[in-house]
């Protein structure tokens, strides 16, 4: 690549999450709304192909269709933005959506594949092994902090 991207990873994340978890004074819990931005890249495709993953889109040419664009035009467009090739951003993409699930949630490693990877369990934990090198149970046991069980809420 000679251009530098113009976006990382993080700039373009969507959290899933919709809730916060917040405590009154008699320690009873309640949950505020959570500010998402919707459009990061301020790229009408890109930002609707990043709310797509966040949904747990994961069939390229389903959006593209659905976009009247092709692929290809897709890929280049994710090459020029962010300097990863579309499946490598698509799957970096989807474990970070689904290492904040694993800390704050408690919903299971097949769910989470499943609704927000678009794949089963186990070619997830596949994928996520090979590109952290662990796998996914043992790194949520490793991320989790106490109190981070359901600190937000999702739709």
């Amino acid at each position: 690549m000679t251009h530098k991207p113009q976006f990382t990873l993080e700039q373009l994340y969507i959290s899933p999450f919709t809730g916060q978890r917040h405590y009154d004074d008699e320690g009873r819990k309640y949950y505020t709304p959570l500010e998402r931005n919707l459009t990061p890249s301020g790229i009408h495709v890109m930002d609707r192909y990043l709310q797509f993953l966040m949904s747990g889109g994961f069939y390229r040419p389903t959006f593209c269709t659905a976009e009247g664009i092709t692929t290809a035009q897709l890929a280049a467009l994710v090459t020029v933005l962010t300097g990863y090739n579309v499946v490598e951003f698509q799957n970096l993409y989807v474990i970070q959506v689904a290492e904040q699930l694993m800390r704050y949630t408690s919903l299971s490693i097949d769910y989470i594949a499943r609704n927000y990877g678009g794949i089963n369990a186990s070619n997830f934990c596949r994928m996520y092994k090979r590109i952290k090198h662990v796998s996914p149970g043992p790194r949520r046991a490793a991320m989790r902090q106490p109190g981070d069980e359901d600190r937000y809420t999702i739709k």
